[in-house]
């Protein structure tokens, strides 16, 4: 996962660190794209809540390669 804001790095991995349970709520359109500062990688997610329009490579990639659970809505 990135962020557009250097300065948002320490507080986004700070909350993430101290979570139990990880979750990414995005928009299918946000997968594969890279802003300029990174917090955390995918594969420290075990959930992701995203829309419809997620490729089937993704989702593929998600929950049979990662074994993260994936609710689309």
């Amino acid at each position: 996962m990135t962020c557009g804001h250097s300065f948002e790095v320490i507080v986004k991995r700070s909350a993430f660190n101290s979570s139990s349970t990880k979750y990414l709520l995005a928009d299918s359109s946000k997968f594969g794209k890279v802003a300029g500062s990174y917090f955390a990688q995918l594969h420290e997610i075990d959930i992701v809540i995203t829309d419809e329009e997620i490729s089937k490579d993704w989702k593929t990639y998600m929950e049979e390669e990662l074994g993260i659970q994936l609710y689309i809505v």
